[in-house]
């Protein structure tokens, strides 16, 4: 594959960082620009291999990852005059109409995504999913298993998003049908919102990983959402996963085969899922899970798949 020039502006920094580590390790040159999110010093190994700034030659590609960022590439693109450089939208979240998308190339993180952008604005993108490190979030061998159950990625200012009305509707369920199984909830939401059983963390990588292989299942209550990257990277752990029934989940999850999805509202079923879970042992749905994670989400293919998009 011919080497790239690619300016990112930086709009998840967890999820860059995969995509701009596989990059690379491909050879190609990587510039970033950070306009409304942090570059956290967690990524700061990456600081040799990547330009920080503008960089001084024309790029092949201006890739954009957030709608509030897309005029920005537009303004650098003219104001440069790299009228050979190809802008590219990864839309990580639902599409809003918005009329500079039928200027650039799409990419949608599912195929949900791409049917919503096509209904919208008739226009077609690239199906990529989101990358996940498969080598880090990978099912640790000799890990004990405790009667434990977490929700991860309720750190959202919207909790309407991540569905938090549902989640503590399940969690207390969850404690009155079998009070001796653990429950926690990664992310940064106050404490004191949980009941006082609820053991409440944000964890770093390492840490994440430990705490995912040491549960029985993972889950997720959010009803308005694409395929979640805190999702991706449960299975790719080798978990069982229950969340709502929604179109986009059940691209990566076959219920009953690589995770259980539930009907959307039915907190009581959800409970009781994930007891049963906890008693009961469902090893090979968390190895089909993470099968599926390693086919559509290995950090390496998604970078490649992102790459292809330039000389689509």
């Amino acid at each position: 594959m011919e080497k790239k020039n690619i300016l990112l502006i930086s709009a998840h920094p967890p999820i860059d960082y995969e995509l701009i580590r596989e990059w690379l390790k491909s050879g190609h040159n990587v510039s970033i620009v950070s306009l409304n999110v942090r570059w956290d010093d967690q990524f700061s190994e990456l600081t040799n291999g990547v330009s920080r700034g503008l960089p001084a030659a024309e790029p092949d590609a201006i890739i954009c990852g957030s709608e509030k960022d897309l005029p920005y590439s537009f303004l650098i693109k003219l104001h440069n005059k790299w009228f050979n450089t190809r802008i590219i939208m990864i839309h990580w979240w639902i599409p809003n109409w918005n009329p500079l998308l039928y200027l650039v190339r799409n990419v949608s993180v599912c195929e949900y995504g791409r049917k919503l952008l096509i209904s919208r604005q008739f226009i077609d993108s690239r199906v990529v999913y989101c990358p996940v490190d498969v080598k880090t979030f990978r099912p640790i061998d000799g890990m004990a298993r405790k009667k434990r159950v977490i929700c991860i990625g309720n750190n959202f200012k919207n909790r309407k998003v991540m569905g938090y009305d549902h989640l503590i509707d399940i969690i207390t369920r969850i404690h009155a049908i079998s009070p001796e199984i653990e429950i926690g909830v990664i992310g940064k939401n106050d404490p004191a919102d949980y009941p006082e059983y609820v053991d409440v963390r944000s964890l770093n990588k390492e840490q994440m990983v430990n705490e995912i292989a040491s549960s029985s299942a993972v889950f997720f209550t959010t009803t308005r959402n694409l395929i979640m990257n805190s999702m991706q990277i449960a299975m790719s752990c080798g978990k069982p996963v229950v969340a709502f029934d929604l179109e986009p989940f059940r691209e990566v999850i076959r219920d009953g085969e690589s995770g259980f999805l539930i009907q959307c509202f039915d907190t009581h079923s959800f409970a009781l899922k994930l007891v049963d879970i906890v008693m009961n042992r469902y090893e090979e749905v968390g190895r089909k899970a993470r099968e599926i994670i390693v086919e559509k989400c290995e950090s390496s293919k998604v970078a490649s798949q992102i790459i292809s998009v330039i000389d689509r």
